[in-house]
C-alpha cells in the first residue's frame, strides 16, 4: 500500500507542473502510474494466494482430521516451486 500511495502522491504533485500543450490534453486516454502499480500489486498479492492456498489448505487438513490427503500434497508440491515463475509473468 505504501509503493501505491507514495506514487498516487508524487502523481498529484506533479499535475500541477503540466503544461497545456498537445501531449498532455490526452491525459485521460493514457493509464495513470498508480493505476498500473495498483494492478501489478494485485497480480503479485493474487500470485501470492494461488501460491500459498494448497499448502495452507494441506496443513489445515492435516491438523483437523489427521488424515494425509495426497492430492493436496501434489498441488502444494507443484505450485510452491512455481511461485517464482508467477511473480516472473507478473
Amino acid at each position: 500500500y505504501w509503493v501505491y500511495a507514495s506514487v498516487r502522491n508524487q502523481e498529484r504533485k506533479m499535475k500541477s507542473y503540466e503544461v497545456g500543450t498537445s501531449t498532455c490534453q490526452n491525459t485521460s486516454l493514457k493509464v495513470s502510474n498508480h493505476r498500473r502499480i495498483a494492478g501489478q500489486a494485485l497480480a503479485y498479492v493474487g500470485a501470492f494466494y494461488a501460491t500459498w492456498l494448497f499448502p495452507t489448505v494441506f496443513q489445515i487438513v492435516i491438523v483437523s482430521t489427521g488424515k494425509f490427503p495426497f492430492p493436496l500434497l501434489f498441488l502444494t508440491a507443484l505450485f510452491v516451486p512455481i511461485q517464482g515463475a508467477l511473480n516472473l509473468v507478473v
